[in-house]
């Protein structure tokens, strides 16, 4: 499950920044695009999912090489990963983690281990402990750069004690935080940290890998109608930007 980053904003609610994803797959052959020379520039990808459904120790119907291969030949050059449980990445970051100029991963903490967790992360101090340990862990990627993605299917839940102590150290250690949530939440997850949302990252939304392909022929198209440096920022600069990689300085 995947999204591709379109800005990095100010909330009107708060000073976070806010990575929007877009959502809306849009087919190539619409006549919006007819006349618009695609984007032809590296994307960051930022919201995908390599679950065990996936890659099942790679027995699965996405084995991690040809997960890899179909990234790359969309021309996705980083990607901001997470998995339940947390084995997907740590696989996609050692398996790249001998070519990171071919493919950056930049790995995040999901908090599932599976499916019964999605109704009790938010109290459920075993999540905090998991957490710490993997990020004293790290990846073959190196550090973990954000926590997530999670849900609260009820806003109240975002005052559970152990979303609390997760987004103060989402705070503290400058983590972005990938959440699934309606604004209600949001709010409420930012005033639980120290600096009451001043410095609180949060990211947005996902597609499937069977529409991958042309997911991102539909992001390059689309692309293709704006200016060129405001094409540049969208794919990759904003994400680059936040997750320190290089920006792009010229028309790709």
């Amino acid at each position: 499950m995947l999204a591709v980053p379109v800005a990095i904003f100010k909330s009107n609610r708060a000073v976070a920044q806010v990575f929007i994803a877009w959502v809306a797959i849009i087919l190539v052959a619409n006549s919006t695009f007819a006349h618009a020379t695609p984007y032809t520039g590296p994307l960051l990808e930022a919201h995908l999912h390599y679950n065990t459904e996936a890659w099942n120790g790679q027995s699965g119907p996405h084995p991690v090489a040809e997960v890899l291969a179909r990234i790359q030949r969309n021309g996705v050059r980083a990607i901001v990963a997470n998995s339940r449980p947390n084995d997907g990445t740590q696989l996609l970051a050692t398996t790249t983690a001998s070519n990171p100029n071919s493919l950056r991963v930049i790995p995040f903490i999901r908090l599932y281990r599976n499916r019964a967790d999605y109704d009790t992360w938010f109290q459920d101090e075993s999540i905090y402990t998991m957490v710490q340990t993997e990020l004293a862990r790290g990846t073959a990627a190196g550090a973990f750069k954000g926590i997530g993605e999670f849900h609260l299917y009820d806003s109240a839940n975002a005052n559970g004690v152990v979303a609390k102590k997760l987004m103060a150290l989402a705070d503290d250690k400058g983590l972005a935080v990938l959440a699934h949530v309606d604004d209600v939440a949001i709010d409420l997850l930012m005033a639980n940290t120290p600096s009451k949302g001043q410095r609180t990252l949060l990211i947005w939304v996902n597609q499937r890998w069977l529409y991958y392909d042309d997911l991102m022929q539909g992001c390059r198209a689309w692309l293709g109608e704006l200016p060129a440096d405001v094409a540049r920022n969208i794919a990759w600069n904003n994400g680059a930007r936040l997750f320190g990689l290089t920006p792009l300085s010229e028309t790709p």
